[in-house]
């Protein structure tokens, strides 16, 4: 935080706002956090104080970059019959998008690629407000 209080503000940034800040992105590694603020060090252009979605989006990948790298990985093993993935999210869409991986090997490519975009966008935000949920929130609520 200091780092992106001394680039991006002008004046300090209160105890409760590092507090909100922490709370919402503690989830990320130190590391992750690291080249989150790094890629934002490098490649942000306006002069406020970035929020915790764009620190996460610069760390983990904004969802509509992992939706299109999702794609790319499912199409490399259109010929495994039973592949895996690492990324939960593509076999939930796999199974609930196309009612499993023999309907979505037989399915054309376009409509299948635009298709399976959409729905890993809408199952990976459930999963990022499932794990929200889950984070200690309190500092939130006004007092």
């Amino acid at each position: 935080m200091a780092v992106l209080e001394e680039v991006f503000s002008d004046r300090p940034i209160s105890r409760q706002i590092v507090e909100i800040y922490f709370s919402l992105l503690k989830d990320l590694s130190i590391d992750q956090m690291k080249e989150g603020v790094s890629k934002i060090l490098w490649q942000r252009k306006y002069p406020n104080l970035p929020k915790p979605a764009e620190i996460r989006d610069a760390a983990l990948g904004a969802v509509e970059d992992k939706a299109i790298l999702a794609w790319n990985e499912v199409m490399s093993k259109t010929y495994e019959d039973t592949p895996k993935f690492k990324d939960p999210v593509i076999r939930k869409v796999i199974n609930m998008a196309f009612a499993g991986w023999n309907n979505f090997r037989i399915s054309d490519d376009y409509g299948s690629r635009k298709s399976f975009i959409e729905s890993y966008i809408v199952y990976a935000n459930q999963e990022i407000t499932k794990m929200l949920k889950s984070l200690d929130l309190k500092l939130l609520e006004r007092k």
